[in-house]
């Protein structure tokens, strides 16, 4: 290949599907707060 052809190329992921994940997050509703202060 050459140079040119070779600078053209990329690669990306756009979505990744799973099967079975688990997902454990102990004290879930804690770090996830209800309120955000934000910046006016």
């Amino acid at each position: 290949m050459s140079e040119q052809q070779n600078q053209e190329m990329t690669f990306q992921i756009q979505r990744i599907y799973t099967k079975d994940i688990s997902f454990e997050a102990p004290n879930a509703p804690q770090v996830f707060p209800k309120r955000v202060a934000t910046r006016s």
